[in-house]
Parts: structure tokens; sequence; C-alpha cells
């Protein structure tokens, strides 16, 4: 029977377990009762105790079961210091919220503020579309031929899920027509190409 890499470190887990979760023994000296390494899965020692103990790095430290004696060598690592706890929870690991769907208002007036972030990476037609430029257009362009370096000179047309979530992150100043000198997105603001979005005629006398 075989057993790979993750089998191995299971039974390494199981066969250390019952060491690290045995209940005090009568010798203080022996029961270190110190918390698992995240790393090494094995017992180790908190550098703020090693100064009060009188221990070293390399060497284990007797730390009491219970009594005074344990309070008074632990200190604040008193709550945290389990033996069975997993190791995120006996370390101080701070942990990053998930990113929520917020809107955020102006104190002042109670106006939507619009991102910044997408002011400057997109920009709105006035038929609604939002266009951007590739991505990464400007990397490596040692590696790329002449016919690939004009096609990243192209914008994009976001997709309909996209639109819709840019439209929710500015506000309504930035969603109405804009008229800037010289705008080199004017020719695009109309779609003048399709029949059902044309304003003039075809063919002009």
């Amino acid at each position: 029977m075989m057993i790979g890499l993750t089998g191995l470190r299971s039974l390494a887990k199981l066969s250390l377990r019952p060491f690290l979760c045995a209940p005090p023994s009568a010798n203080p000296a022996l029961d270190h009762g110190r918390p698992p390494n995240s790393k090494s899965g094995l017992a180790t020692v908190p550098p703020a105790v090693l100064p009060e103990s009188g221990g070293t790095a390399a060497g284990p430290v007797a730390v009491p079961s219970a009594g005074p004696d344990r309070k008074k060598l632990l200190g604040n690592h008193q709550s945290s210091w389990s033996p069975c706890d997993p190791p995120a929870l006996t370390r101080g690991v701070k942990r990053h919220k998930w990113r929520q769907k917020q809107v955020p208002y102006n104190l002042i007036d109670g106006s939507q503020d619009s991102d910044p972030d997408v002011l400057a990476r997109f920009v709105r037609l006035d038929w609604g579309a939002w266009v951007h430029p590739y991505p990464g257009r400007f990397r490596k362009l040692y590696r790329k031929t002449g016919k690939i370096k004009s096609e990243l000179r192209r914008f994009l047309i976001a997709g309909e899920e996209l639109t819709h979530m840019l439209d929710s992150m500015v506000n309504e100043k930035w969603r109405k027509p804009r008229y800037y000198v010289d705008d080199p997105y004017e020719r695009y603001h109309k779609r003048e190409n399709f029949e059902i979005t044309r304003r003039r005629p075809a063919f002009e006398d």
C-alpha cells in the first residue's frame, strides 16, 4: 500500500496530536504547554516568555500547567495559550474583510460620489457605452509584431453587465453627455453607421 505526501502529513498530525493535547502530567517540567507552530506543526515558545523564564530559543521552557506561577510567566498570553487550538487562533493574524458593494455619498450636499478609478480607466460615450483600451498594451512591446501593436491601439467596448456596474459607480454628472474642445472621441459619440441609430440621411446632397 502506497501513501502519498498528503497521507504522510495527515498521519504525522494524528501521531503528534495526542502528545500536544495530552493532559498535564505530575511533573511540570515535562508539560511545557506550548502552542503548535503553524509552519512545522511542533511546539514553540513566544519571545515574550523567554526573558522571564530564563530559557533560550534553542531549549524548551518549563511552563506550569496551572497556578499563579503560570499566570505570572505567561502574562498576556494566558487567554490564547492552548496546545489544542489551531495555529490561526494562537497567532495574531489580521484578516481582511470581503469587499462589499458600497455607494459613497457626500456628507455636505448628499450627492453620490464618483469612483475616481472608473473615470481614469474608462470613457463613457453619449449613447451609453463604456470604452477602455487593451490592458497591458505597453508591456513587452519588443516581443510584439507591428500588426499586434496596431491592434493594441484600438479600444474595447464594455459588456452589458460591466456597463451597468460602471453606471452605478458614477453620479448623474458623468452619465450625461459632456462636450470638450477637440474631443478625440467626438466621432464615436454618434452611431451613424447603423440604420436604427442613424440621425441623418445616409447620402446627403
